[in-house]
């Protein structure tokens, strides 16, 4: 039975020296051929950044601005706002303990501490029907007399 190792190891590691020494010439020529310079306008790198701006503007910068309005939320919080907590659950603030925790009634008589980071958000005041149709009726008068963009230009104007 002949075996995939000849019987003397030396033959075959002067064989395997022959070709790795043979391969030597042709891959240094691949190398030096193969070099290319640095340039920043290479294809690869400026899909690299342009992937890289893309994640930026489109994840990283939105979720640092909502970051930084529910910090300022948080900082902003006093007695008497109606609040919505990361649990769900609605109440008013009656008290700031200190800068993490916030006393807040959740009902009648019924009072919780909470961690102030867990205030999802402060909840406005509902305007009346009647407060609000007066609003728009000013805003739409407001904006007619703002004229817009072209307001300047002779033939856009509106005349009286």
């Amino acid at each position: 039975m002949r075996h995939f190792f000849p019987s003397r190891p030396y033959l075959f590691a002067l064989a395997a020296l022959v070709v790795g020494l043979g391969a030597i010439p042709y891959q240094s020529a691949l190398a030096q051929a193969a070099a290319p310079e640095f340039s920043f306008f290479d294809p690869q790198i400026m899909m690299l950044v342009l992937v890289f701006a893309v994640f930026y503007f489109i994840v990283f910068r939105p979720q640092q601005q909502k970051a930084k309005r529910h910090r300022e939320m948080l900082k902003a919080l006093k007695r008497g706002d109606k609040v919505l907590t990361a649990g769900g659950i609605l109440g008013t603030v009656v008290k700031l303990v200190d800068e993490t925790e916030v006393l807040v009634e959740i009902s009648p008589n019924v009072q919780v501490h909470i961690v102030r980071s867990t205030i999802a958000e402060t909840i406005q005041p509902q305007i009346a029907k009647s407060d609000a149709a007066n609003s728009n009726e000013t805003k739409a008068a407001a904006s007619n007399n703002a004229g817009g963009m072209l307001s300047g230009l002779a033939f856009w104007r509106k005349k009286d």
